[in-house]
């Protein structure tokens, strides 16, 4: 059996890791070779420190929310830890897209596309779109709009038990999703985009006692 898996590198490798194991209920902890670090938040200096508390079993497991996605035919991919992103492609115009949330409109946003992103995903893409910082431990949806061209796009916070579904509207012929920064697929105005909270969660290893919000006034002075 395998105890715990390390990853060595960015966040980015964080998040490759996290779609290679799959559903194995690995945990996970990562040493930062990257830039910022939120998820592979353990700098190279403390690498004696963590496998030391690693032998002697002195970690918690912090459970995180995953994202699931719905698009036959499309993504092979099913499940996100920071977003899944709707976005144009990059030789076409803006696009427009409806977001419904449990069948109730929320918005058409008229832009570059949307992302749905979960707490842990709150500091990244998210966050460059204007989009709120949340609590990792939450479950919540965080809807950010991408450089919408419209006075009234916000984000907004949806309950974690709820079902959104995205489509293109009729004058958007072509789109791309991405799943934690990796290109899925591309969808057409036909495709049906359903986005839920997963059953499946991400078991990621905390040593220490910095938390969340050490984390971020480092990371983000």
């Amino acid at each position: 059996t395998i105890d715990f898996f390390i990853s060595i590198g960015g966040d980015g490798t964080f998040l490759d890791a996290v779609a290679t194991l799959g559903k194995k209920n690995i945990p996970i902890i990562g040493i930062n070779m990257g830039r910022l670090g939120f998820l592979s938040n353990v700098n190279m200096d403390k690498i004696e420190y963590l496998f030391i508390n690693l032998q002697q079993g002195n970690y918690i497991v912090e459970k995180r929310m995953l994202l699931e996605l719905q698009c036959p035919n499309r993504c092979t991919t099913s499940f996100a830890l920071n977003d899944i992103v709707i976005h144009r492609l990059a030789y076409s115009g803006l696009i427009t897209v409806d977001v419904t949330i449990d069948g109730q409109h929320l918005n058409s946003y008229w832009g570059d596309g949307v992302i749905i992103a979960t707490p842990t995903g709150s500091t990244g893409y998210s966050l460059s779109a204007g989009g709120p910082v949340a609590d990792p431990t939450m479950e919540l949806f965080i809807a950010s709009p991408i450089c919408a061209h419209m006075l009234h796009a916000r984000c907004a916070l949806l309950s974690g038990q709820k079902e959104i579904e995205i489509i293109l509207k009729d004058d958007t012929v072509l789109a791309e999703i991405t799943i934690d920064g990796e290109v899925c697929d591309k969808i057409t105005n036909a495709d049906r985009v359903i986005i839920k909270k997963s059953d499946l969660n991400a078991d990621i290893i905390k040593i220490g006692n910095q938390s969340f919000y050490d984390v971020l006034i480092d990371k983000l002075r």
